[in-house]
């Protein structure tokens, strides 16, 4: 019989002691992960693929648990986990994700020539960036990707840690050839960013529509900011951020 929740245990009190197993199972039939205690070792499983874990689920862990997913990429991988733009919303709850040879624990695309309104949402979460700048990865950071169609991306409690001086969470707006058709919205509030800030991008230039970023009760070692050409079409509003 279908639930609606299964369980990853690595010790085998659930029904997946794999976490990507589970995550592929999850995809496949549309049904939520609760995790466990334990460090879970994406390296182990062997399922990851050149873009990382990709997620369609949601993903949370058991109250009161450190529940740890591990990337030490023996190549380039783009991220730990690569989390799905299909129609669904999706929220992440509770999770340790530390990355190495990756460019972000989370990259969170929704860019693209297909856009469907969705909101992602991360809670709770942290996330260890151990990559050093290179020349593969020159920005290696905690979480960020491309705003495309109607997306609202709340980002909640989280904490920050990485190699990176300017920002662990950056969000930038529509890069691809077409118009983004819709406003898109990311709020990041109650985190704490151990080694920089947060800030947004403009790398396209269609300013029909305007993204915007609500950076609230944050405490940072620098001001979130916006790069110079996101004028165009990204707009920060910040208040009570601590700058430490």
């Amino acid at each position: 019989t279908k639930k609606d929740t299964y369980i990853v245990d690595k010790n085998g009190n659930g029904d997946f002691t794999s976490f990507s197993q589970a995550v592929l199972f999850a995809n496949n039939m549309g049904v939520d992960l609760l995790v466990y205690p334990g460090t879970y070792n994406l390296l182990e499983d062997g399922i990851y693929g050149e873009d990382g874990l990709y997620i369609n689920c949601n993903i949370k862990a058991i109250s009161g648990a450190k529940v740890t997913l591990e990337l030490d990429a023996p190549s380039s991988v783009y991220s730990v986990l690569n989390i799905g733009r299909d129609k669904k919303d999706i929220t992440i709850d509770g999770l340790e994700i530390v990355g190495r040879n990756v460019r972000y624990c989370i990259h969170d695309e929704l860019g693209g020539d297909i856009f469907y309104p969705c909101t992602h949402t991360y809670k709770n979460c942290k996330m260890s960036m151990l990559s050093e700048p290179n020349e593969i990865f020159d920005s290696p950071r905690c979480i960020g990707g491309g705003l495309h169609g109607g997306n609202t991306i709340n980002i909640e409690g989280c904490v920050f840690n990485d190699k990176m001086t300017t920002s662990s969470v950056d969000y930038h707006s529509n890069w691809n050839g077409g118009i983004q058709p819709y406003d898109c919205v990311v709020n990041v509030k109650d985190c704490v960013f151990e080694t920089s800030t947060v800030s947004c991008t403009s790398i396209g230039q269609y300013t029909e529509h305007k993204n915007t970023m609500y950076c609230s009760n944050n405490l940072c070692k620098t001001e979130p900011f916006a790069t110079n050409n996101a004028t165009t079409n990204f707009n920060m509003v910040k208040w009570n951020n601590v700058i430490n």
